[in-house]
């Protein structure tokens, strides 16, 4: 765990080292990260396996059997595979992992504001954003009989927008921190936490 800061987008970076406290505090020793890039291995001593696009691997499909990491996980994954999807990317992710499946994603609406904010000020972000009361639907359907289903909220889009502005010089105006206190307290995301309650293997 050496990679100096600079080399991780400090939202990034946040995102990954809250859902991780989360993992580690399991003990786990395998996680697999859907949609990951090699951030995650920073922020624990478990071995961490990406599941990424960019390498050919799908995160609807992961040839690995029933249960064969500890942990699953993604951090701003969600929104990228589509809403047709999110039904067999939680059911992969709560296939494969056998103690706890943990997610940061951004929520509607509070993260379509920001969003909206950020791209007038430059900072494109493309993505479908699913609701609360629809991921918790899926969720609520799909989940291992027994298993638990916690939300950690956060952070708030103010927050969001105003560390973004912290790291792009083109957001620091009167313009932008208008907009951003406009947000008032909307919730921009928040982490999915399953504990799958399985037993051991």
């Amino acid at each position: 765990m050496t990679t100096p800061l600079g080399s991780i987008h400090p939202v990034s970076a946040i995102l990954h080292y809250e859902v991780l406290a989360i993992i580690n505090k399991y003990a786990v020793k395998t996680i697999v990260d859907l949609g990951g890039t090699g951030k995650a291995q920073e922020f624990t001593a478990a071995k961490v396996t990406n599941i990424n696009r960019l390498d050919g691997a799908d995160a609807l499909n992961i040839k690995v059997p029933d249960c064969y990491f500890d942990a699953s996980m993604s951090v701003a994954t969600v929104e990228h595979v589509g809403e047709e999807n999110l039904g067999k990317f939680f059911l992969e992710a709560f296939r494969v992992a056998q103690v706890v499946s943990t997610h940061w994603l951004p929520l509607a609406p509070g993260a379509a504001v920001a969003d909206a904010i950020k791209n007038k000020f430059g900072h494109k972000h493309r993505a479908q954003l699913p609701d609360w009361p629809r991921v918790q639907k899926i969720v609520n359907k799909i989940k291992p009989s027994g298993a638990t289903v916690q939300f950690v909220p956060g952070p708030t889009a103010r927050e969001h927008l105003l560390l973004l502005a912290c790291m792009r010089e083109s957001m620091r105006s009167l313009e932008f921190y208008k907009c951003v206190m406009g947000c008032g307290n909307s919730l921009y995301g928040g982490i999915l936490h399953v504990i799958m309650n399985r037993g051991k293997k």
